[in-house]
């Protein structure tokens, strides 16, 4: 039985993302490129969800990463969560990579790169 470009190109390819202090098991194949698949765990900011292929480059990046919350509308705020609503079309590439990151955990998720007409919620803890 051959398998077809497509099943195969959709091979999970990426094994843990570690968030802060979160290391976690992926799920799925998520679109990220090329040159950061096939990597035994992906550094994700916490702040601007930017991906990086070891610590090191992680937390050189987060010297200079000036986001403290995600970009966007605060929308609610009960003692240490905050919702934010980020439009697409405004902040292209936080909401990019929201996406990419979701679909480590989504196997349906098809739109990665077309955030435009989308407004993106995000729920936050202090």
């Amino acid at each position: 039985m051959t398998q077809s470009v497509s099943e195969i190109s959709r091979v999970k390819n990426l094994n843990k993302i570690q968030m802060g202090e979160f290391e976690v098991e992926t799920w799925y194949f998520s679109p990220y490129p090329i040159e950061y698949s096939y990597i035994d765990t992906l550094y994700i900011c916490e702040m601007c969800l930017g991906y990086f292929p070891s610590a090191f480059v992680l937390r050189r990046h987060r010297v200079k990463c000036t986001l403290v919350h995600p970009p966007g509308n605060e929308i609610y705020r009960h003692e240490d969560i905050s919702f934010f609503e980020i439009d697409g079309r405004r902040q292209k590439t936080y909401c990019r990579n929201l996406s990419l990151l979701s679909k480590c955990f989504l196997d349906h998720k098809t739109v990665y790169f077309d955030v435009d007409p989308f407004l993106y919620y995000v729920m936050t803890r202090r």
